[in-house]
């Protein structure tokens, strides 16, 4: 039982550092790898160390319970093929990583049509209708009201797949609303921006935009950078057509390619790595 307190706890500080952003201290460990140095975490008690390691060392002072965890991270990290004996990610730590970190995503042209779906499965098969609500907030469609969930892309195709998966009989419906249309008062924008609380996710852009604006010491850009691919994780990165006026998530996104990720330090490969699976690092394609 305290062993797996243990791992919760773990779990949830990781969570907290991260941001969100990484799950375990797997993850975080490869995320300092990659863009925080490429730390010899495992000498971490010398002076040893091949470049910058104040990132670390911040983590560290402020969360020294971390310090015995992440060296038997590392160990084991190293025993799995995600890191190898330069303490440089391998192809298979490049891909994990890469699996974590939130991507630009590339919608097709908006239509001008919302896509509302609607289900009701009855409580015998509740496993199977948390399965679908998840795969429904996976695909990036918002929650309106229980079993109600909003699309600005045709989810047909998707969900379809998956009601043949569930097998489903009748217990989905998939309707089309176009860009004038309503739902009580509201208009196409305004309930996309109470599905989506477009509001926080903008006060959290703005607040991420002052931060990178002004100078700011190296060892705080690994910290930055977590900060903005938390923001990006909620931003469901909507057609523009769908924002508002001003929308802060193009100038958070323009300040990172341009301020922010020359800072990170890493080598060539993870860079073309993460350009080739069209993550963060597709900001300097745009």
């Amino acid at each position: 039982m305290n062993r797996e307190k243990s791992i919760r706890d773990t779990h949830r500080l990781v969570k907290e550092i991260s941001l969100g952003v990484c799950g375990n201290l797997v993850d975080i460990t490869l995320f300092l790898v990659c863009f925080a140095g490429g730390y010899i975490l495992s000498s971490m008690n010398t002076s040893k160390g091949r470049v910058n390691l104040e990132p670390l060392k911040i983590l560290l002072k402020e969360y020294p319970q971390l310090r015995l965890k992440l060296r038997n991270v590392l160990r084991l990290a190293k025993r799995d093929g995600l890191i190898d004996g330069d303490d440089g990610l391998t192809s298979a730590g490049f891909n994990k990583l890469n699996e974590i970190l939130p991507k630009i995503k590339r919608w097709p042209k908006w239509s001008g049509s919302l896509w509302l779906i609607t289900y009701d499965v009855s409580e015998k098969r509740k496993k199977d209708r948390e399965i679908f609500r998840r795969f429904l907030l996976d695909q990036g469609y918002g929650k309106l009201q229980d079993s109600v969930y909003v699309s600005p892309f045709d989810p047909t195709r998707l969900v379809r797949s998956e009601i043949e998966k569930r097998q489903f009989r009748g217990e989905v419906i998939v309707s089309k609303m176009g860009v004038d249309g309503h739902i009580g008062e509201m208009s196409v924008k305004e309930l996309i921006s109470k599905v989506y609380d477009l509001e926080s996710i903008s006060v959290d852009y703005l607040s991420y935009v002052q931060s990178v604006s002004g100078d700011f010491p190296l060892e705080k850009a690994p910290f930055l950078f977590l900060e903005y691919l938390s923001i990006l994780k909620s931003d469901p990165q909507l057609p523009e057509e769908l924002l508002p006026v001003d929308w802060p998530g193009k100038k958070a996104f323009e300040l990172t390619n341009k301020k922010l990720l020359p800072y990170l330090q890493h080598d060539k490969r993870i860079e073309d790595l993460v350009l080739r699976n069209i993550n963060i690092y597709s900001l300097k394609t745009m």
